[in-house]
């Protein structure tokens, strides 16, 4: 709409001009005629006179025409310029928004990326949890286990453990005759390896067994053997008077 009053603006501008010219052309040669005939007629000239003063009138008029046109075609112009103006304004705000959105559609991907993340890695630790809780499970029931064998062994064998420099295990009820006598034998482990810190009394194939308790590392399953070792030796009555044996 503002492009065809423009359009318009300049059309009756065009129009006013043309005439315009044509109409100082008209009076020119008017002018000239009435010049003319001034020389051969004083009484013509009144009358050129009033002519001429009624196109000064007519030009003026179309002088006033003109400026009003000129000033509508400013009004219009600045009219289109406010309106370039906004929609530029507009246009910077749109891709100001449109960035902003992008870098939003971008910080979202990486939430949701992060988010995924996290719930796999807490995925994986539930999973770890519920075989940590499974292997505690196994554990307690295995420390039950073995807290009632030596319960049963402390009891019935007259078994006992004493943590000192290494693991101490301590027998009595061996000798039907003086079941309060203890025999005991201490290993330590060290790099991996069991390791004989004494026997008392000393057992003849103790160190073999030892090898064999680092092959199998059934600790229980020695014990058991060395138990039946000092109750073997104490029927055959060969129990020494050696009261301590290190193995240095």
């Amino acid at each position: 709409m503002l492009r065809r009053a423009e359009e318009t603006t300049h059309g009756r501008m065009a129009d006013m001009r043309l005439s315009c010219v044509r109409e100082i052309e008209i009076q020119r040669d008017k002018a000239v005629q009435a010049a003319s005939s001034f020389r051969h007629s004083l009484g013509s000239i009144r009358s050129l006179a009033d002519q001429t003063l009624t196109d000064r009138e007519k030009l003026g008029k179309l002088k006033d025409d003109l400026k009003e046109l000129e000033d509508d075609l400013a009004e219009a112009l600045s009219v289109k310029i406010g309106k370039e103006s906004k929609s530029a304004t507009l246009a910077e705000a749109l891709s100001t928004t449109t960035t902003r959105a992008e870098q939003l559609k971008k910080k979202v991907l990486d939430l949701r990326r992060k988010r995924d993340e996290y719930a796999a890695f807490i995925s994986e630790q539930l999973v770890a949890l519920e075989d940590l809780e499974e292997k505690s499970s196994q554990d307690i029931i295995e420390r039950k286990k073995t807290e009632e064998a030596i319960e049963w062994y402390s009891r019935i064998l007259g078994f006992r453990v004493e943590c000192v420099q290494g693991v101490k295990f301590i027998f009595n009820k061996i000798d039907p005759k003086n079941p309060d006598d203890e025999y005991s034998f201490s290993i330590r482990l060290e790099n991996d390896a069991y390791k004989l810190l004494d026997c008392n009394p000393y057992l003849e194939g103790v160190l073999e067994l030892l090898q064999d308790l680092n092959k199998s590392n059934n600790l229980f399953k020695f014990a058991r053997i060395m138990r039946e070792k000092f109750q073997y030796a104490t029927l055959k009555g060969k129990k020494e008077e050696v009261s301590l044996y290190v193995v240095r």
